[in-house]
């Protein structure tokens, strides 16, 4: 099935260049496997400094209604606040197009990641396995009715996830 996606500062080629140019490094940083980006997006906007493309961001939908968010940054712009005005971009999309939740997905070995989710007030998490660290977010008070429910759905998703 195909979805509309909501393409704002860049195009699919554009965002499909940026996506081959990651480093190796920059790749070990995402918790968003890259063909999600792709796949599961329905919001990509895309941050320029003058004509370079530093970072993407975006909202993934999968399954029922795990909304997810990711900011991908060029490491030369890293610790310069990319990924946090990314991350609040993408936040901010979610709660304008009324989506009633997020989820946080970042390495715990990660500080930047875990600085940057803090930054935004967004830290009562909570880990699955040795480094995973996870975080319903509700919006709405319907959906701060279904945390427990939620954070049952993430850690059996998780474990099937993990399993393949």
């Amino acid at each position: 099935m195909l979805r509309k996606v909501d393409f704002v500062d860049i195009t699919l080629t554009q965002l499909s260049d940026f996506i081959s140019s990651l480093t190796m490094n920059e790749r070990k940083y995402y918790p968003v496997p890259l063909v999600d980006v792709l796949a599961y997006s329905i919001y990509i906007r895309g941050y320029w400094d003058n004509d370079v493309l530093l970072g993407v961001g975006g909202v993934t939908h999968r399954y029922l209604f795990a909304f997810g968010q990711y900011p991908i940054v060029k490491e030369e712009y890293w610790g310069k606040g990319w990924g946090t005005k990314i991350l609040g971009d993408a936040i901010a999309w979610i709660r304008n197009n009324n989506i009633p939740f997020t989820i946080f997905q970042y390495d715990s070995n990660n500080g930047a990641s875990r600085r940057m989710h803090e930054k935004l007030g967004y830290n009562n998490d909570y880990r699955i396995g040795k480094h995973w660290v996870y975080n319903y977010v509700p919006f709405c008070w319907w959906a701060r009715l279904l945390t427990p429910v939620m954070k049952l759905f993430i850690y059996v998703f998780h474990v099937t996830h993990k399993r393949g």
